[in-house]
């Protein structure tokens, strides 16, 4: 199977003061910049528009020199449609959108982890479905 027809997802753990975790999988949409956050916060119809874009492979985060390596993602938010959430059986479909990420802390093959200006961060898992 090519690259291109292959599902992908990812597990998104943030890691949060005194060692609390929360998880959620979904498909990898992208980064945005506040004006972007801002719109979508306040917009049910682009919400709705951003959970059905395509999934995006988690390099093309990690590796795009449009960010300027591992630093060049400053003030941006990562963006995940959630298909799951740790702790809940079901519930209707929602965005995971980060705090303002400050920089790519590490990148291995399949996996990477993000900080945040708030002193969270997160690690991003991709595995095929």
């Amino acid at each position: 199977m090519s690259e291109e027809n292959t599902k992908k997802i990812v597990k998104v753990e943030v890691h949060l003061d005194a060692g609390k975790r929360i998880s959620y999988e979904g498909r990898l949409l992208g980064l945005i910049n506040d004006d972007e956050f801002h719109t979508l916060i306040k917009n049910k119809t682009v919400q709705g528009r951003c959970i059905t874009k395509q999934t995006i492979p988690l390099t093309n985060i990690t590796t795009a020199e449009e960010f300027g390596g591992y630093e060049g993602l400053k003030g941006l938010r990562l963006v995940v449609a959630v298909k799951k959430k740790e702790g809940l059986d079901s519930f209707t479909k929602m965005l995971f959108v980060s705090s303002k990420l400050s920089m790519i802390s590490y990148v291995k093959k399949d996996n990477a982890a993000f900080n945040s200006n708030d002193g969270c961060w997160l690690t991003i898992e991709e595995k095929e479905v």
